[in-house]
């Protein structure tokens, strides 16, 4: 069955695809932060937006690689394909390998499984996520192989899931209107957790959970922070909106990601802003300035501020459910070894970490696949200011999935390699072209 979100942007795409196929990049986009609503439910299985849209993304991608031959970017790529090479042979055989072997089943949940493990088997979870990871592949081969793709792309997708959170919070959380929670809340067997702090309730946006909310909002904020050295006129002030709104979510959200991994999100581009300063390679802004002491000052000024944050600290520290999740990825990195490092199988083991379900899942040679493509996708625009803004969401995305969100089928997070990769592809392809040509006796 296609639900009414499914419908829209399965006609937007057609249309995009049909009128001008640039446009597709933005119905792709404006998709991805449908992390948790069914485009298309089958039974008890659902599909999001993005994958469904990444089904002709992937066959133009291929058909291209098919009439082309090579392009830029195969550096890039190559890593990305051994890990779902890698993916599909440990899915295959981890099952028959390693049986019975103590696991967390995906759908059960981490409070329940932790106590009460299942057992490794063939599942339909396994098959789905290593299908998700072939789209998220295709999606990413689709944007290098585009002509021109701007940042912008992945600035919508911020933006329209800063809207949407914002209009849920103004609807449930301040009662100004209705809000449909049935377009949004329908993804299959998917739990929609109403979780509380003391007598308030988190705020989860149109996500299943807080902590989805929260990994979304810290990248948005990193994206819209670092691209406002660049701009000027009403697109600073719209910039600064889309802050203001993120951490309007974020606050109201209570999650424990928005304080460690917003911490460690701030700390990783604040010491690199001042080690570029100090070493010469950049300059101080002002308004940057500002907001570093300000919001120093803020933070440490404002006891009710602190004291709240210190609370949530420590209630998350000391809670049941920090408890589980810290048991779920020390029961991961067990079960990794287990399996002499090589994995169970993708989408077979579900702890709280990404780290943590990456190597027991895919083991250390898809771990390390997938870490050396965003290396290589960042080595080539690292130091270009135009993708700052797409490198830093990427960052903060990976730092707070590390924390909280386990799963690798992320729309989000294969958005921002997608764009990223693009623009690795065109650096890699303008170095190319500036290369002087070898000599003739040099080329045998």
């Amino acid at each position: 069955m296609v639900t009414l979100v499914g419908l829209i942007f399965v006609t937007a795409g057609a249309l995009a695809l049909i009128v001008k196929r640039s446009l597709f990049l933005y119905v792709l986009a404006a998709s991805a932060p449908f992390l948790t609503t069914a485009a298309i439910k089958f039974g008890d299985n659902s599909a999001s937006p993005f994958f469904v849209l990444a089904i002709p993304a992937t066959l133009i991608a291929v058909t291209r690689l098919i009439m082309r031959g090579s392009w830029a970017g195969q550096s890039i790529t190559r890593p990305l394909a051994l890990l779902v090479a890698y993916s599909a042979i440990i899915s295959a055989v981890g099952p028959t390998f390693f049986a019975d072997i103590a696991v967390l089943v995906p759908r059960e949940g981490i409070d329940s499984q932790i106590d009460d493990p299942g057992t490794l088997s063939y599942n339909l979870s396994m098959f789905a996520q290593l299908g998700y990871l072939v789209l998220a592949a295709g999606v990413v081969l689709y944007f290098i192989q585009e002509s021109t793709v701007k940042r912008g792309v992945l600035g919508f997708a911020f933006f329209v899931g800063i809207l949407l959170n914002t209009a849920e919070l103004a609807a449930d959380g301040w009662g100004l209107f209705t809000w449909p929670d049935e377009v949004f809340n329908n993804y299959g067997t998917l739990m929609y957790w109403e979780s509380h702090y003391g007598e308030i309730t988190r705020h989860r946006g149109i996500f299943s959970e807080p902590s989805y909310l929260a990994v979304f909002c810290i990248s948005a904020i990193t994206y819209f922070a670092t691209i406002l050295r660049k701009l000027s006129g009403w697109r600073v002030m719209f910039s600064l909106s889309m802050i203001a709104a993120a951490l309007l979510n974020l606050a109201v959200s209570y999650a424990g990601t928005a304080i460690a991994g917003g911490a460690i999100v701030l700390a990783i581009f604040l010491g690199r802003y001042m080690y570029r300063f100090i070493s010469g390679r950049g300059t101080l802004h002002p308004a940057i300035l500002l907001g570093m002491l300000g919001g120093v000052a803020v933070i440490i000024g404002y006891a009710p501020l602190l004291a709240a944050i210190r609370e949530m600290t420590t209630d998350k520290a000391d809670s049941l459910s920090f408890l589980h999740r810290s048991a779920s990825d020390l029961f991961s990195i067990d079960l990794w070894l287990q399996s002499f490092t090589f994995g169970v199988g993708i989408g077979a083991n579900r702890p709280s970490s990404f780290i943590t379900m990456m190597l027991s899942c895919v083991g250390i040679v898809g771990t390390a696949a997938f870490f050396v493509m965003l290396y290589r996708i960042s080595k080539p625009i690292h130091r270009v200011a135009y993708w700052s803004p797409c490198i830093g969401a990427l960052v903060a995305i990976i730092v707070c999935k590390a924390i909280s969100d386990p799963g690798l089928a992320n729309p989000m997070m294969w958005l921002t390699v997608a764009v990223c990769a693009h623009g690795a592809g065109q650096a890699l392809l303008k170095d190319s072209a500036k290369a002087p040509a070898l000599p003739a006796n040099a080329r045998k």
